[in-house]
């Protein structure tokens, strides 16, 4: 988490959309409050995983080549924050 939390606000962004969790609290799931189980209780569902093309829509991005290359710069940084510790 230590690693992930020193990247910057987008590629935080870019690597949890892709990856599907949320880069708040690191959560898969959430509850759709407009989907209810036969008790009326909110569905639990997996977040979904973005493909690069909607991030780059959803960051105003140049391509999703662009989002590939930061998520790509993302997870090297990672790699090297988690080599020191």
């Amino acid at each position: 988490m230590e690693a992930f939390e020193n990247l910057n606000y987008r590629e935080r962004a870019i690597v949890s959309a892709h990856l599907g969790f949320c880069m708040e609290c690191y959560s898969t799931v959430y509850y759709d409050n407009e989907d209810l189980n036969e008790n009326g209780k909110p569905k639990r569902k997996s977040l979904p995983k973005e493909a690069f093309i909607d991030i780059a829509i959803d960051h105003s991005l140049a391509s999703p080549d662009t989002a590939d290359k930061t998520y790509r710069k993302a997870l090297q940084k990672m790699k090297e924050k988690l080599k020191d510790i």
